[in-house]
C-alpha cells in the first residue's frame, strides 16, 4: 500500500456482512462529485458491503451533494477500510 493509505488495511479481508466501517475512498471523476471536501485526495467516510447477505458485492458509503447540502451514496473506489473504533459498532 502506498505512504497515503498506511495503517489502513487491505479490502481482501474487508467483512462483507452489513459491517459498518470507515472507509477510504478515491473520487474519479466523471461518477459523480460526492467527497466531503472540494479535492480529488482520498477521504474518509463510513460504509458497509452486504454481499453476504444480498449476494451483490457493493460498498454503499455516506457522500455530499455540493448542490443541495446533504448526504447522498458516495460515487468513488474504495482504496481500504479500518474497523469502526471501540464503542461505535451499532
Amino acid at each position: 500500500m502506498s505512504d497515503a493509505i498506511r495503517g489502513w488495511r487491505s479490502m481482501h479481508g474487508a467483512p462483507k456482512d452489513n459491517t459498518m466501517v470507515l472507509l477510504l475512498v478515491q473520487p474519479i471523476e466523471g461518477e459523480g462529485w460526492t467527497p466531503f471536501a472540494d479535492s480529488m485526495d482520498p477521504y474518509v467516510t463510513i460504509g458497509f458491503n452486504g454481499r453476504d447477505d444480498t449476494g451483490t458485492d457493493c460498498w454503499q458509503f455516506a457522500g455530499w451533494d455540493w448542490s443541495h447540502d446533504c448526504f447522498v451514496d458516495g460515487q468513488g473506489k474504495v482504496l481500504a477500510w479500518m474497523p469502526l473504533p471501540v464503542g461505535w459498532q451499532a
